[in-house]
């Protein structure tokens, strides 16, 4: 008779296997039995062994067993014979019953892994990526640990990169397996342009992609290309609804992104030749202007509607001709040859700012990144407007060095973000020590930022980085002398004669910051929720107040209220005797 299984005891046993199995593969066993499936795994006994130990426990001669691996929340079972029908499924199950949520991945030695792979062509279980905190059983993440009242000095030592995602293709998925979509997160709910862009609307689909990730399908057709895409439907659920609509087995499938104009499809299969050409002149033939960028998962470009302007495998191609130094004398204009050959240099020189754009686009989930780009693109510009060719030249080559330099594959973006974590932990430590009152926030940030690596959403860790290193320089921020206060109040006391045009202008630079996963973004909806009732009932001192605290948000989100002790994370009050002189100011400037 079987014994009588202890959760407990399978909990920790399911942690410790997921554990084990992110640095090698480890033996594994999972039989079906009367009350769903019984697992066995061990790093140091054989696959045989794990079969007896599974039917000991009650399992049946019917399951899967050989090696398992892990990396992130994802599960790869290489089984030695083949699996029984819809084990995935009841192993996720499995492990979700004990307090883990997991992706399962089946492979088997007879699988096609070719390069001549067709797409999947029916919904698997594969789900969406979630954002799991880290396994119990791993070292704690890199964070100021609050032990009684102490912070923990050893966690950054003991974090360890796992391995990169296998990014083999798991060949076509039993179509019995068809899930219905992953719930809707409450948390994250579609909003109408959401709703418009799932239900087929070309245009929704390409500005909604660009706040959020969004999956797709980009199949060829007899006549024309067939475009899907959803925010929680898998890939290979989007490849038959594709399919569906008059797609062949070609083409390409994965996550996309869209940054301006460019749309990026970062796909699981290198897509067919020329696609993105293609994809661009379906977009233009429906009145979308958008370029067109294909890579693989591990970072790789392997297609775009302008490959000799970006390209040059692997990442990105030099911005700046090899043979020009950076700080080489210009020629001067002296005669009409020259006048000429100057004005092909600036021709050419805008040719690659617009290509250095486009290379921008393919950095739209690495904020951090990102934000170097902006900044040498942003040099160059202003180099390029004051016509000093050379500077420009260098902040292009500059562009392309950081674009080079950046992570590409899972594990060296999971290395770089635990070195830039570790990089900050005495600034951290001191800054939780000498200010108590942040210690749980920067625990809290440090935490999630290693667990949103942990699983894939290195976009989000990004942010969580910037935020603590905001919350870190609010917290240090100074007390305000009576001439730094006079000057806050007098820069953020609006005029009446201004209002509409403060309005108008402030909308406009927050639009970027309501888009995006920014934490006063309810604050500043509700300062325009006031302003618009305000404006209803044509209350000027509540449209002023609304007006400068608008402003204050502002200078808030745009780094600039720094010297007044704000800041775009951790938000710190104006000290009270500030307060009250802004709202008396407010008032005598509404009353006048």
């Amino acid at each position: 008779m079987a014994a009588k299984p202890d959760i407990n005891a399978e909990k920790k046993a399911a942690k410790a296997a997921l554990s084990e199995s992110r640095s090698k593969p480890i033996s594994f066993a999972a039989l079906i039995s009367k009350d769903g499936v019984v697992f066995q795994a061990d790093k140091k006994k054989p696959v045989d062994a794990m079969v007896r130990a599974a039917k000991a426990l009650g399992g049946s001669g019917r399951g899967a067993w050989g090696t398992m691996s892990s990396s992130g929340s994802t599960i790869v079972l290489e089984c030695d014979d083949t699996p029984a029908s819809k084990i995935d499924t009841l192993l996720k199950k499995y492990f979700a019953d004990r307090g883990q949520t997991v992706k399962v991945e089946i492979r088997t030695g007879a699988q096609d892994t070719g390069p001549t792979r067709k797409p999947p062509e029916a919904a698997d279980d594969i789900a969406e990526p979630t954002r799991t905190e880290p396994d119990a059983s791993q070292p704690d993440p890199d964070t100021p640990d609050d032990k009684n009242g102490q912070m923990d000095t050893e966690a950054p030592s003991r974090m360890q990169a796992p391995p990169a995602p296998d990014t083999d293709d798991l060949g076509a998925p039993d179509p019995d397996t068809d899930d219905p979509d992953p719930p809707e997160d409450p948390d994250d709910p579609d909003d109408a342009l959401d709703q418009a862009a799932q239900a087929g609307d070309l245009k929704s689909l390409l500005l909604a992609a660009r706040k959020k990730p969004y999956n797709f399908a980009l199949m060829l057709g007899r006549e024309d290309l067939v475009f899907t895409g959803h925010r929680r439907r898998t890939p290979t659920k989007l490849v038959k609804e594709a399919k569906a609509a008059g797609g062949s087995s070609r083409g390409a499938w994965g996550s996309m992104q869209v940054d301006a104009k460019t749309v990026v499809l970062t796909c699981e299969e290198a897509p067919p030749a020329a696609l993105a050409k293609k994809a661009r002149r379906f977009l233009k033939a429906r009145d979308l202007q958008f370029k067109v960028i294909c890579r693989l998962r591990t970072g790789e470009i392997v297609d775009s509607d302008e490959d000799d302007d970006i390209l040059d495998p692997p990442l990105v191609a030099e911005t700046v001709p090899s043979d020009t130094p950076a700080d080489a004398p210009q020629p001067t204009p002296a005669d009409p040859t020259d006048q000429t050959d100057d004005q092909a240099d600036r021709e050419a020189l805008n040719r690659q700012l617009v290509s250095a754009k486009q290379i921008l686009a393919l950095f739209a989930d690495a904020p951090r990144t990102r934000k170097k780009l902006d900044a040498a693109l942003g040099k160059a510009r202003r180099s390029a407007r004051d016509k000093d060719m050379p500077a420009a030249r260098a902040s292009l080559k500059e562009l392309a060095q950081i674009a080079r330099d950046a992570p590409r594959t899972p594990a060296e973006k999971w290395t770089r973000v635990v070195g830039d974590l570790k990089g900050m932990t005495e600034t951290i430590k001191d800054t939780a020590r000498t200010h108590k009152e942040t210690r749980g926030y920067l625990t809290e940030l440090c935490s999630t930022c290693v667990s949103a690596a942990s699983t894939g959403d290195f976009a989000t860790a990004d942010r969580r980085l910037d935020q603590v290193e905001q919350a870190v320089r609010a917290a240090r921020t100074p007390p305000l002398n009576a001439d730094q206060l006079e000057q806050a109040v007098t820069a953020l006391a609006p005029r009446t004669d201004t209002v509409k045009t403060d309005y108008t202008r402030i909308h406009a630079a927050l639009k970027p910051a309501l888009a995006q996963d920014h934490p006063d973004n309810p604050a500043v909806t509700r300062s325009l929720d006031a302003f618009r009732e305000a404006a209803t009932r044509r209350d000027t001192p509540a449209l002023l107040g609304a007006i400068g605290e608008l402003r204050r948000q502002e200078a808030t989100i745009e780094d600039a209220g720094s010297p007044m002790g704000q800041d775009g994370v951790m938000t710190q009050q104006l000290a009270p005797e500030a307060a009250a002189r802004l709202h008396a100011f407010l008032q005598q400037e509404g009353s006048a």
